[in-house]
């Protein structure tokens, strides 16, 4: 049963990657320790318990998604529950 149902792309050369790298490196200045794993540039479509997919469901490369925003959130573990929060909220232009 799957727990996540993300889009994903590669690891590599990517804006996404070179955000992520970024945005690594200040929180280690500021002192914060990042778990060390391959970073899977990916957008977070589901998260929940017991979902009835069990394997990976494959689009086309070429396909293209259009976002016309995006926000960070901060997911907390409340008595087993997951609880998200909108921190910020960007609109692109």
């Amino acid at each position: 049963m799957a727990k996540v149902i993300t889009l994903a792309g590669s690891p590599g050369n990517s804006p996404l990657s070179h955000l992520f790298f970024r945005m690594k490196k200040t929180v280690e200045e500021l002192g914060v320790r990042v778990e060390e794993r391959v970073f899977i540039p990916h957008i977070t479509l589901f998260r929940g318990n017991y979902l009835p997919i069990k394997t990976k469901i494959n689009f086309e490369k070429d396909q293209k998604l259009s976002i016309s925003q995006f926000a960070l959130y901060e997911s907390r573990n409340v008595q087993g529950k997951s609880h998200y929060h909108v921190l910020n909220r960007w609109v692109l232009l």
